[in-house]
C-alpha cells in the first residue's frame, strides 16, 4: 500500500491490495509538504524519515469492498505491532517516507 502525496492531487491510497508493504511517497513536494498533507487529512504526522499513520484513518482511507481485505489489513497491522512499527498508544503505524519518487 502506498500513501502518495503530490502536488495535484493532495492524498491518495494506492495499490490498495497490497498489505504486504506500506510507503508513503512524496511526489514532487516537499517533506514540509508531506507534513502538512498528513496533519491536516488527520492521517498522521512526519517523524523524521517516517510518517506516523493513524491506524483508523488508513484503514477509512485505503478500504475496498473486499470481505477479506479487514483481515488482511489486521494481518499487516499485526505484523507491524510484531516489528514494533507501532507507537507507544498502538494506534499509529510507522512508514517509511520515500521523497524521492517521481511517480
Amino acid at each position: 500500500m502506498i500513501v502518495a502525496i503530490t502536488a495535484d492531487t493532495g492524498l491518495v491510497v494506492e495499490q490498495k491490495h497490497d498489505l504486504k508493504a506500506l510507503a508513503v511517497q512524496a511526489r514532487g513536494v516537499t517533506m514540509d509538504d508531506v507534513d502538512q498533507v498528513l496533519t491536516s487529512t488527520g492521517l498522521g504526522r512526519l517523524d523524521g524519515e517516517h510518517a506516523w499513520l493513524s491506524i483508523s484513518e488508513l484503514r477509512d482511507h485505503a478500504r475496498i469492498d473486499d470481505p477479506e481485505w479487514d483481515e488482511e489489513f489486521d494481518a499487516m497491522i499485526n505484523y507491524a505491532r510484531s516489528q514494533s512499527w507501532l507507537d507507544e498508544t498502538g494506534t499509529a503505524v510507522r512508514a517509511h517516507v520515500d521523497h524521492s519518487a517521481t511517480h
